[in-house]
C-alpha cells in the first residue's frame, strides 16, 4: 500500500457517522502524519476531496475530527520547515 491509499482511506473514513470508525480513522491518520511527516506534501492535493466530503456533512463531530487531522498536518509541516 502506498501512503496515498492509506491516507485517502483514513480521511474518507473521517466523514463516517459511526464514532468508532471515525475515531479509529482520526488516530490512524495522525499516526501516519507524525511517523512520516516528509510524505505529507506529496499526498496533500489528493486529500482535498475527503476533507471536503467531511466538511460538507455539516455534522459538528465529523468536522471537528477532520479539523484535528488538518491541524496536525499543518503543525507538523510547520515544524518540519523550521528544523
Amino acid at each position: 500500500l502506498y501512503l496515498y491509499d492509506v491516507c485517502y482511506f483514513y480521511n474518507s473514513s473521517l466523514a463516517d457517522t459511526d464514532i468508532d470508525i471515525r475515531s479509529l480513522a482520526q488516530e490512524a491518520a495522525m499516526d501516519l502524519i507524525l511517523k512520516a511527516p516528509h510524505k505529507i506534501l506529496p499526498v496533500l492535493p489528493k486529500l482535498i476531496l475527503p476533507f471536503k466530503r467531511a466538511f460538507n456533512t455539516r455534522d459538528k463531530r465529523i468536522i471537528i475530527s477532520a479539523l484535528k487531522v488538518l491541524q496536525t498536518m499543518v503543525l507538523v509541516g510547520m515544524l518540519k520547515s523550521v528544523f
